[in-house]
């Protein structure tokens, strides 16, 4: 793009140049005028020489005694006439521009011919009227005149057609003016026939062939502009861009902060790189630049459209939504930013009003499945299940009806936690995959096991899981969540045979990075322990546990579960040390208070039962099994009163607590005998 000149610097000029022809107009009213060297004074207009021109005529004014009445100083005096102007045609135009279409159409037209040939200026002065044209140009593009500017530079290419920064000025008219190929054809004849290292040019070019869809093509032309200009923001940035509409986002983070280096206060450049976190759902850094981005000036309805997705995904559910109707307020309009709105009212719960932005979704975009299944979603909750439902049909019928779509819609709807119609999803995508004699994938069974797992059909869950294990889905989290189905359903024998094959196999992270259910192996061990506990083999959860605890002994629930253990089999005292050590290692472990007072109670330590559990009491003062306890303890002390208040105080905490009722039943008998009510007066 050629360098323009600011309005400021416009001014200047046309006061100048209006000063230089008023004195011209002056010396030739009088017939005794010197002679005028025109040349010079037309190469000095053309380098801007203006202040040398105005001495010259000034030194001429005051050696020959002109006339000089009109003072030429005054910019509104002696406003000279256009005859026969190439430029003036009947358009009405500002003051400014007025004067640049009669000071320039006078230099360059109104000289008398036989003045030109007296003082041997060629008659045919081409060239100096296509540069002239040329800074009409620049300047009517400064002063927003795109057409005039246009028109200016269509002018001078008539005039001479070897000119640079025309084709500059044209290239960014067409470029503002959405017309991408004529823009194109203009910078690519700049450089290839003039300054083939501009980077400025490179820069435009590729801007122009991003609007064109050419991402290749830009990329090539802004990384040449990047390598003439390495510490250019603004050729960072595009490059950035074109780098990641060709899915580099890698690179584009690179130019983006190589931009920040050079000027962290560059709000695009904080803008593109929060996009870029957002896509790799790191939506806390997301959110941090896009708060540098308003910082510095980059307050766009968009940007807080973004915003709202990275709130969301930090279940920041109130802020999101702010957020997204301060972008609607601005202007913003996207087909997903009613279906959005709907998705943070169902996070907010206000499902009535999820309903409400869900039906203006399905208005503007009526063949996304994902309405309906937010919407069918909402009405579930408002216990209208026919409706939600017919909504989850809905949603089917708008699926593209393809078995990986359907599945990749399943994953979506699993993640966001709507696993009945995840469900109904998922077992649509099998029933095409086999109308259409497709092979089985171990992927989709795996899903399906895990939404009836959630949805508690865990008969259902571990046959699902057993077809994905024969598809070749022999993984740890595959075999631990089959053992998880089979505690579920009381075959804990089983549950330990498959917990076994998962000690022994592979992570299915080995193949699925972002799979939810990872497991590792204290997730194994704890749930084997759990199966020989639900069996009685007390022998053999011990020895699970002390394998589990070397392998990760900072883990206080195994602490927790050996206690529990070591109390079935009677062993108290070892009871109370694993409890301890559970609490050691998380002392708000509620059930460890609990269970370690009723060992306590077991060897006849009553006192210290009591203290321990006020201790608990102090720490999660709303848990009516601590209360019930504190009351067993006072009455094996054989304090009734306090019994009796701390049974009162549990049944109020949880009214259907049967066993504590009938101890307070039980203990306001005993203080009936011992305090009996005497009745007053005589009976007949």
């Amino acid at each position: 793009m050629t360098n323009l000149v600011s309005v400021d610097e416009v001014d200047r000029e046309l006061k100048a140049l209006k000063q230089i022809t008023d004195l011209i107009k002056i010396i030739e009213q009088n017939p005794a005028h010197p002679p005028l060297d025109y040349i010079k004074i037309k190469e000095g207009i053309s380098l801007g020489h203006y202040d040398e021109i105005l001495s010259l005529l000034t030194q001429i004014l005051e050696n020959h005694n002109v006339n000089n009445e009109n003072d030429p100083s005054v910019l509104n005096q002696a406003k000279p006439e256009v005859q026969n102007s190439s430029l003036k045609k009947g358009r009405r135009h500002s003051y400014k521009n007025r004067k640049v279409q009669e000071i320039y159409g006078y230099i360059i037209e109104n000289i008398p011919e036989e003045k030109l040939m007296e003082y041997d200026v060629p008659t045919n002065c081409d060239s100096y009227r296509a540069h002239d044209f040329s800074r009409m140009a620049a300047m009517f593009y400064n002063l927003g005149l795109y057409q005039d500017a246009l028109e200016c530079c269509e002018t001078s290419l008539r005039l001479k057609e070897t000119n640079e920064e025309i084709y500059k000025i044209m290239g960014i008219i067409f470029l503002k003016f959405g017309m991408f190929e004529e823009a194109e054809r203009c910078y690519i004849t700049a450089i290839t026939n003039f300054d083939n290292k501009n980077a400025l040019v490179y820069n435009n070019l590729g801007i122009v062939l991003l609007n064109k869809g050419d991402y290749g093509g830009a990329w090539c032309a802004l990384d040449k502009a990047s390598n003439f200009q390495q510490n250019n923001e603004i050729i960072l940035i595009n490059k950035g861009l074109a780098e990641k509409k060709l899915g580099q986002t890698h690179r584009a983070l690179e130019s983006y902060q190589h931009a920040m280096k050079i000027n962290p206060n560059n709000s695009i450049a904080n803008y593109e790189i929060g996009v870029i976190y957002n896509e790799r759902k790191d939506y806390m850094t997301a959110l941090n630049y896009f708060g540098q981005a308003i910082k510095y000036g980059y307050n766009t309805s968009k940007i807080y459209f973004d915003m709202s997705l990275s709130l969301i995904k930090l279940e920041k559910y109130s802020e999101a939504l702010a957020s997204i109707n301060r972008a609607e307020k601005m202007g913003y309009h996207n087909p997903d930013m009613y279906k959005r709105k709907g998705i943070i009212c169902v996070q907010l719960k206000r499902y009535q009003e999820a309903i409400e932005h869900l039906n203006k979704a399905i208005e503007v975009s009526p063949e996304d499945p994902l309405n309906y299944y937010w919407k069918g979603f909402s009405l579930s909750h408002l216990d209208r299940l026919g409706e939600a439902h017919m909504n989850y049909q809905d949603a089917l019928q708008k699926q593209t009806q393809h078995p990986e779509s359907l599945f990749q819609m399943a994953s979506y709807l699993h993640d966001v936690h709507m696993h009945y119609p995840a469900l109904l999803t998922v077992t649509k995508a099998i029933e095409l995959s086999k109308a259409a004699g497709e092979s089985e994938s171990y992927q989709i069974y795996i899903l399906k096991a895990d939404l009836l797992s959630y949805l508690g059909q865990h008969d259902l869950a571990v046959e699902a899981y057993e077809k994905s294990i024969t598809l070749g889905a022999k993984f740890r989290e595959v075999y631990y969540h089959k053992a998880v189905s089979l505690m579920k359903i009381g075959k804990d024998e089983k549950a330990i045979e498959s917990l076994n094959q998962a000690l022994q196999a592979d992570s299915y992270s080995t193949v699925q990075k972002n799979y939810s259910r990872l497991t590792n192996l204290d997730k194994i061990l704890t749930c084997k322990v759990t199966c020989y506990f639900n069996l009685g083999k007390w022998d053999e959860a011990i020895k699970s546990l002390d394998h589990a605890r070397q392998a990760s002994p900072g883990n206080s629930y195994l602490d927790l579960l050996r206690g529990r253990v070591l109390a079935k089999q009677e062993k108290y005292e070892e009871a109370v040390l694993s409890f301890t050590y559970a609490l050691s290692k998380k002392p708000r472990q509620l059930s460890a208070f609990n269970e370690m007072g009723v060992c306590l109670m077991a060897v006849g330590k009553y006192k210290e039962a009591v203290l321990l559990l006020l201790k608990g009491i102090r720490v999660t003062p709303k848990e009516a099994n601590l209360y019930y306890s504190i009351g067993e303890a006072f009455c094996k002390l054989g304090k009734y009163e306090e019994a009796f208040s701390y049974y009162e105080k549990c049944t109020r905490l949880d009214p259907k607590n049967r066993q504590a009722k009938e101890r307070r039943k039980e203990i306001e008998g005993l203080l009936m005998v011992r305090n009996p009510i005497h009745e007053i007066g005589l009976l007949i």
